[in-house]
């Protein structure tokens, strides 16, 4: 498919191929599962991309997090898997998530 790509747009400047056939469909897909976590005002959670592609890690040409729209990459933090169960633990402890104590980690 993106060689298919590659011939259509051959040309328009750029890595066409990349952009159509993977880059847009790669976001359009993860932006449409982020946006089903959070349907109404009073809804929360956690938006998870166990991904490198989506870390400001240097992934070359499969990095995408610099593809996302500035008011979403801004939401995107990078977490140390060691520490994602303290974030997720004050990140629903900030919202009264529990009716005791958080569980402990």
């Amino acid at each position: 498919m993106q060689d298919a790509y590659d011939r259509a747009f051959a040309e328009r400047a750029g890595d066409a191929g990349w952009e159509y056939a993977v880059e847009i469909p790669t976001i359009r897909k993860t932006r449409q599962a982020l946006g089903r976590v959070i349907r109404s005002p009073e809804d929360y959670g956690v938006r998870l991309l166990l991904d490198e592609r989506y870390t400001t890690a240097d992934m070359g040409d499969y990095s995408v997090r610099g593809t996302f729209p500035p008011e979403e990459a801004s939401e995107i933090v990078d977490v140390a898997p060691e520490k994602l169960k303290f974030g997720m633990l004050n990140f629903y402890g900030d919202h009264d998530a529990y009716g005791g104590d958080p569980p402990a980690p």
